[in-house]
C-alpha cells in the first residue's frame, strides 16, 4: 500500500501517486499545491485515495484516459 500520509504537501502526494500508480496528473490550479493531507492508505486502490483526498480538501480530479487525470 501507500502507507501513511502525513503533512504531505497536494505536489508530494500527487508525485507518490503518479510513481505508485504509474499515471500522470496535471495540476490545472497552482493555488491548490499548497493543500496538505493527513491520512493513512490501505490497499492499492487509486479511486478511494482520490475520494479521500476530495473530502479533505475542495480539490476535483478527473479521468482523462487509462493513465491520465488532471485536478484543481
Amino acid at each position: 500500500g501507500l502507507g501513511d500520509v502525513y503533512k504531505r504537501q497536494l505536489k508530494e502526494v500527487l508525485t507518490t501517486l503518479q510513481r505508485h500508480f504509474d499515471i500522470e496528473i496535471a495540476v490545472k490550479n497552482e493555488k491548490i499545491a499548497s493543500f496538505t493531507y493527513n491520512f493513512v492508505c490501505k490497499g492499492n486502490d487509486l479511486n478511494y485515495v482520490l475520494e479521500v483526498m476530495q473530502s479533505i480538501t475542495p480539490v476535483s480530479f478527473k479521468k482523462i484516459s487509462e493513465y491520465t487525470y488532471t485536478v484543481e
